[in-house]
């Protein structure tokens, strides 16, 4: 890429941002950060960062900003990076760039530090990231939606960085947000369990809530709390509730769909579980395969599929839902996805939607098998990830089937993934059995798919 000036630039912001994390006293530290910001042309957090530095180092409070003299407006800053415009890291900087005038005005609206935080944390910039949550807690707290906004951000934040006793606890707040993954929450007429002991007569049912990659990861928990002797009954996502229903039938868990005439004494949303579990890093239930395919599906896809050959066979997912807020950034055109065609392997396509383009392409691929029109439920999906080798996907619901499943999943994530995935390493600790691959800062596939080209390579 040519020009990538503001990149290296952003580049060593993060990595001045990530040793504030660890030395958060060292005004030097904050003195560049000041002085790099400052050459961006944000001139409120410079000065905000020069007054932490002088309040270190006991000095006047505005020692640094006495002299202070703007090195960048607006319109310079497009002109020097306009080679930049085009990618995501360019614009979301500028959002913060746009977002730094509203500091310098007299009369400040608190919403722009959450606004700010969020664009912080899509850089990797924790640090300036956590301190804005904390002042847009601060100074929204007596406005009860937009405090409990701010608070989420900070929990998906602490989360994304492995602060899981802080995280999971601010967690908690979501449903005060009305965001549209929380909004017109179901209450159940039954008391709300609070992790308390619960005896012989007691039953608990376990609610799942947002999407099926989260019932899928999250109904761990009722297998956990199954195996501690709790008598538990779990409500699933309709759209994976058959291939679960059988599933946890094998560990003696009983489910329920709405409208069913059921016996509880307590209830749960299911996403609470990891904070009412005390889920740290190093302690999540179930890490290995926890769900299977089922038998007569499984006949059923033996018959099907064409797996006579001695190739390494892999199930691929190259993106997600469209209509998804993320699905821009996590996924990949199939134009970049389909270079691993190449390498003398099996593709066997298990993403449910597949465009008209997307199935012209396929065909081109005599190693490519498209089973998308035949994928009616998730027990059909299954029971082609139990032939497979391989898993190779981005951050799907296939993702978290598979790797439930105990199957090797090789996930493709952008720079700033889901929380789950953690900022750092190539392993989850959530999954034994995944890799995953992550991009760089400038949020291009590209390098992802070099790599795996390179390790799949090794494996074939």
């Amino acid at each position: 890429m040519k020009n990538i000036l503001l990149l290296d630039k952003l580049k060593s912001l993060v990595e001045i941002d990530r040793s504030l994390s660890f030395n958060s006293q060292d005004p030097q530290i904050y003195r560049q950060r000041a002085l790099l910001f400052q050459e961006l042309g944000c001139n409120a957090l410079a000065k905000y960062d020069n007054r932490i530095s002088a309040y270190l180092e006991k000095k006047e409070l505005e020692y640094y900003n006495q002299d202070y003299v703007p090195l960048l407006t607006q319109t310079e800053f497009e002109e020097k990076y306009q080679g930049e415009k085009h990618t995501h890291y360019y614009k979301i900087f500028f959002d913060i760039l746009i977002n730094d005038k509203t500091f310098l005005k007299e009369k400040l609206d608190p919403i722009n530090f959450a606004l700010r935080s969020g664009n912080a944390t899509l850089l990797g910039l924790f640090n300036l990231a956590l301190r804005d949550c904390n002042d847009a807690m601060k100074y929204l707290e007596p406005f009860p939606q937009e405090y409990a906004i701010a608070t989420i951000n900070k929990a998906m934040l602490l989360l994304l960085i492995g602060d899981y006793a802080t995280g999971w606890n601010l967690y908690e707040k979501r449903w005060e947000t009305n965001y549209k993954s929380f909004e017109n929450p179901m209450i159940l007429p039954r008391p709300l369990w609070q992790g308390e002991q619960l005896n012989s007569q007691n039953r608990l049912l376990i609610k799942t809530e947002q999407g099926i990659g989260d019932n899928i990861q999250f109904v761990r928990y009722a297998i956990y709390l199954k195996q501690q002797g709790i008598d538990v009954l779990v409500w699933n996502n309709e759209h994976i509730d058959d291939f679960l229903r059988e599933n946890l039938a094998q560990y003696g868990i009983p489910t329920a769909k709405l409208g069913d005439s059921v016996h509880f004494s307590h209830w749960v949303r299911m996403m609470s579980l990891p904070y009412l579990c005390r889920t740290t890093l190093s302690n999540v239930p179930l890490t290995s395969k926890y769900l299977h395919s089922s038998k007569k599906y499984l006949q059923k896809w033996q018959t099907k599929l064409p797996l006579a050959s001695q190739k390494l066979k892999i199930g691929i997912v190259w993106r997600g839902n469209a209509l998804t807020d993320t699905d821009k950034i996590r996924s990949i055109p199939l134009s970049l996805f389909s270079q691993l065609f190449y390498l003398n392997a099996e593709f066997h396509v298990l993403q449910k939607e597949v465009n008209q383009n997307e199935e012209k392409m396929l065909t081109n691929y005599s190693n490519v098998y498209d089973w998308h029109n035949e994928l009616m439920s998730f027990s059909d999906t299954a029971a082609i990830i139990d032939q497979m080798d391989l898993i190779l996907c981005v951050d799907t619901s296939v993702a978290h089937l598979a790797s439930a499943m105990g199957k090797p999943t090789w996930i493709l994530i952008n720079y700033k993934p889901d929380f789950r995935w953690l900022m750092i390493g190539e392993k989850s600790i959530w999954y034994e059995s995944v890799r995953l691959f992550r991009q760089d800062l400038d949020y291009d596939w590209k390098n992802v798919i070099e790599k795996v080209y390179v390790e799949l390579s090794k494996k074939i």
